[in-house]
């Protein structure tokens, strides 16, 4: 028993390290955060994270709507993260972490799906 709960600890620890990189990269570069990015991680290459660290570590230099941006992108991440914990735990224990896998996983079991994580992944966290 003791395990299974270690086990799911990771997991959601893998989870949430992925859904981080997913639910940030698009949006941020696009939108509020362009100017910081330019001007604090030019030289970040994006993926796996890389450009949400760059931006926390000058966090108290970042521009008011990338600091926006930011915390509403951590709040919706964590709504979906939320909604689809035991689903990503019994249909996605094995999906990789690259390429939005836990997001396709859970997209491709959808029919199986709790009503809270099919609702959530209507709008699954900012790309």
């Amino acid at each position: 028993m003791n395990n299974i709960k270690i086990m799911k600890k990771i997991f959601s620890t893998l989870v949430v390290l992925g859904l981080v990189s997913f639910g940030f990269k698009v949006e941020a570069a696009e939108g509020a955060c362009k100017a910081d990015i330019h001007k604090y991680c030019s030289e970040v290459k994006p993926g796996e994270g890389h450009m949400q660290k760059c931006l926390n570590a000058h966090k108290s230099a970042l521009s008011s709507p990338c600091k926006q941006t930011l915390k509403t992108a951590k709040k919706r991440r964590a709504k979906f993260l939320k909604a689809c914990r035991e689903d990503k735990i019994k249909f996605c224990a094995n999906a990789p972490r690259e390429n939005h896998g836990v997001v396709k996983c859970l997209q491709s079991h959808k029919p199986a799906l709790s009503s809270s994580c099919k609702d959530s992944l209507a709008h699954p966290p900012p790309r």
